[in-house]
């Protein structure tokens, strides 16, 4: 036959009616197109294609554009994701913000609705997680009592009632485990048995309280005093009060300090007998005269309760002769002094007064002059 087959399906457009139902057209002849739904034509371009002498279509142009859904927007405390671009096919994706969990479908597309694209379904929202009620305990509240609505975050504070002792965590918060459904973050405290009326004696030990006599509910009674200083140990008591026994918790605390100062030979350092020496506090140390320090001048005491390092020493040396100087020989002697060390051991240990002021300059002063152990 002279002509050309049918035109190949395209993607964006289909056949309008009178070319529809045709299997055979003739070398010259046109046929055109009507977009698909959800296309429409890109102005100045023909939808249509022609049967060429070689019995072949001309190319289709892509003379169909697709069509653009609106912008989907964003949900309160949460995200639209847009994979693509937002034309008709597309797919956005809903997240929410931490906290909150997605009520709807994560996913909706932009397609065909009427004669325009819209996207599909209900737009998402994000809803605030929230926990139940936190529980009661006996002899004991939380602080959220007038809270009507406990969100993802909230915290409860638990507090016992006067005379009951609070054991565990004291506040739990909402959280989530599934991004979904809102549990607390641990059980709650709980408030002990009520503290007993002590009286009796003091304790005898650091670690242990004792009792000689009974109280009226067949306990020991045990003396429960104001935090008090022993040994150097700082003790509280607390005594619970069960159904069947008494328990008695103690609790110890030892104030940090260093020992005296080390004393030095030959000098002294500048603590006092009644000084307490906390860490960061510090002493310096000094030499008798004819002697010379060995070592740090000060020590400081550290956060563990100890000196930060060992004392330094005083070595002695023999005076071999006094000299005062005035003021225009200062420099001159204290030079050949110096020099001399060199040769005979002679060393000056004592000046008055010195200067630093580009390098050292003797100004005035008595300088004595000893001779090295």
């Amino acid at each position: 036959h002279a002509g050309c087959n049918a035109p190949t399906r395209l993607v964006f457009a289909e056949l309008k009616k009178p070319y529809s139902n045709q299997t055979v057209f003739p070398v010259g002849s046109t046929v055109e197109y009507v977009c698909q739904p959800g296309y429409a034509q890109h102005l100045g371009m023909s939808p249509a294609i022609t049967c060429l002498r070689n019995r072949t279509w001309s190319g289709a142009l892509e003379f169909c554009k697709r069509k653009q859904c609106a912008n989907p927007g964003d949900p309160e405390n949460g995200r639209a994701v847009v994979l693509t671009d937002l034309l008709f096919g597309s797919k956005v994706n809903y997240t929410c913000d931490k906290g909150y969990k997605l009520i709807g479908g994560s996913q909706r597309t932009c397609e065909i609705s009427g004669t325009r694209v819209s996207w599909s379904g209900d737009a998402p929202v994000c809803q605030r997680i929230v926990c139940d009620p936190p529980p009661d305990i006996p002899h004991g509240r939380h602080s959220g009592q007038s809270m009507d609505t406990f969100s993802y975050a909230d915290v409860v504070t638990y507090t016992c009632d006067a005379g009951h002792l609070l054991a565990g965590e004291p506040s739990i918060f909402c959280t989530t485990a599934d991004g979904e459904h809102g549990v607390w973050s641990g059980p709650p405290p709980r408030c002990g048995g009520r503290a007993l009326r002590c009286v009796g004696v003091r304790p005898h030990r650091r670690d242990s309280v004792v009792s000689s006599r009974k109280n009226d509910r067949g306990f020991n009674g045990i003396n429960c005093l104001p935090p008090f200083v022993f040994e150097g140990w700082i003790f509280k008591v607390f005594f619970l009060a069960l159904s069947i026994f008494l328990i008695c918790l103690s609790f110890s605390f030892a104030e940090v300090k260093c020992p005296p100062p080390p004393a030095i030979a030959n000098g002294k350092h500048s603590g006092q007998p009644s000084d307490t020496h906390l860490p960061g506090t510090a002493v310096q140390y000094t030499c008798w005269d004819g002697y010379s320090l060995i070592g740090n001048a000060s020590i400081s005491c550290t956060a563990a309760g100890t000196w930060s390092r060992p004392r330094p020493r005083c070595e002695g040396v023999f005076v071999l002769a006094s000299f005062t100087f005035p003021q225009a020989l200062s420099s001159f002697l204290a030079l050949s002094l110096i020099a001399a060390d060199q040769i005979s051991k002679i060393i000056i240990l004592n000046v008055n007064k010195l200067e630093k002021h580009e390098g050292w300059k003797i100004s005035e002063g008595r300088m004595e002059t000893y001779f090295k152990q």
